[in-house]
C-alpha cells in the first residue's frame, strides 16, 4: 500500500451526530469503492458511560472532541471526496475554504494525533484528590494525555474533574478522573 499521500485531517460534522457519522463512514467505505489506499483510518475519540434506564444498564458513547472526526486519507483522490460529499452530516475538512473538501484543508500534525492514539500509555495511578478550581493540570493518561488545562469543577464524591483544554484553538471542557491528571506550575 502506497501511504505517501495519506495524512491526518479533521472533518467537520453535525453536532450530536458524530458517532452515527463515524459508523456510516465505516459501514459504507466498501460500497463507495473507497479502499485503504485512499482512506485507511477513521478515528473519533469517545468516552464510554454506563447509564441505567428503566432498570437496564446500557453502555453509551459520547464524542470527546465535539463535531469533528479524524480521517487518515488522500485528499487528492476524487472518489474519496465524492464519498465525503455523499456522507450524511459531513460538512467539510477543517480549514478548507468556503466549506470545500480540498482547498486549504489543514493537516493534523502526527504528534497531535498521537496524543489521542496512545491511549493509556502512561499508567500513572497517583491519586491526588486535592484539586481545586483554577489549578493548572496536565493529563497523564487517557485520550487527552499530554494536554494541559485548567480545572473548572471538582466533584469530590466521584473523584471527577472538569478541565478546560484547547482543541483546534477552541476551549473544550472534558471530564476526567483525578488519577488521570497531575498538577503543574503553569499552563501555557
Amino acid at each position: 500500500m502506497d501511504c505517501k499521500n495519506l495524512h491526518w485531517y479533521v472533518i467537520s460534522v453535525t453536532s450530536g451526530k458524530e458517532i452515527k457519522t463515524r459508523d456510516w463512514l465505516l459501514e459504507n467505505k466498501e460500497r463507495f469503492c473507497v479502499d485503504d489506499t485512499i482512506l485507511d483510518k477513521i478515528f473519533l475519540p469517545v468516552q464510554k458511560k454506563i447509564v441505567v434506564k428503566d432498570g437496564k444498564k446500557t453502555e453509551i458513547e459520547n464524542s470527546l472532541i465535539g463535531p469533528y472526526i479524524y480521517v487518515h486519507c488522500d485528499i487528492t483522490n476524487e472518489s474519496l471526496l465524492d464519498f465525503f460529499r455523499q456522507a450524511p452530516n459531513v460538512y467539510s475538512f477543517v480549514g478548507s475554504k468556503k466549506g470545500g473538501f480540498r482547498s486549504g484543508a489543514e493537516r493534523v500534525r502526527d504528534e497531535d494525533i498521537n496524543r489521542f492514539l496512545n491511549v493509556d500509555n502512561n499508567k500513572n495511578t497517583t491519586e491526588n484528590t486535592n484539586f481545586y478550581v483554577g489549578d493548572n493540570v496536565e493529563l497523564i493518561s487517557g485520550n487527552f494525555s499530554g494536554f494541559k488545562g485548567v480545572v473548572n469543577d471538582v466533584n469530590e464524591k466521584t473523584n471527577l474533574l472538569k478541565i478546560s483544554i484547547l482543541i483546534f484553538g477552541r476551549e473544550t471542557i472534558i471530564e476526567v478522573q483525578s488519577s488521570q491528571v497531575k498538577k503543574i506550575n503553569n499552563y501555557e
